[in-house]
């Protein structure tokens, strides 16, 4: 016996939900064919499988799945991106413009604001001095 993975569904309800998951939710008929349905059955998939309660909510199962596999998958390159930048940064051998590059791009991944200026002074100071900011004193360093 195969485990059922929504409890309440009907083996081809299952099949169907699978089917209409691989074609990224659309063509409900054909999702429906593909599971076994009857022509009558697919002719109105919509109506007949989608319109059930327990479809509609394995359905949002995995939409909701997929939606949390894909934030966790982008955060995971947003932070490779991010631990990059502050490599370049904080690299005492890399040239201040890859650092201002690197500084600019990861101020603006933040959500701060974009910056109007950053500059380097020096070899390891950084000044950013964004649009909002009249005073010198305000940079951020």
């Amino acid at each position: 016996m195969t485990e059922e993975k929504h409890p309440g569904l009907t083996a081809l309800q299952q099949r169907f939900v699978e089917e209409y998951v691989a074609n990224n939710f659309k063509d409900a008929k054909n999702a429906a064919l593909r599971a076994g349905a009857s022509y009558e059955t697919a002719k109105n998939a919509y109506r007949s499988l989608c319109g059930k309660d327990a479809v509609n909510e394995a359905i949002e199962e995995v939409r909701e799945l997929l939606r949390t596999v894909s934030r966790d998958r982008l955060l995971g390159i947003a932070n490779e991106g991010i631990e990059a930048l502050r490599e370049v940064i904080a690299d005492k051998e890399a040239p201040a413009s890859a650092k201002v590059s690197a500084a600019k791009a990861a101020i603006e991944l933040s959500g701060v604001g974009a910056p109007k200026e950053i500059t380097q002074s020096g070899k390891q100071e950084i000044v950013v001095r964004y649009l909002e900011n009249k005073d010198k004193n305000d940079d951020i360093r």
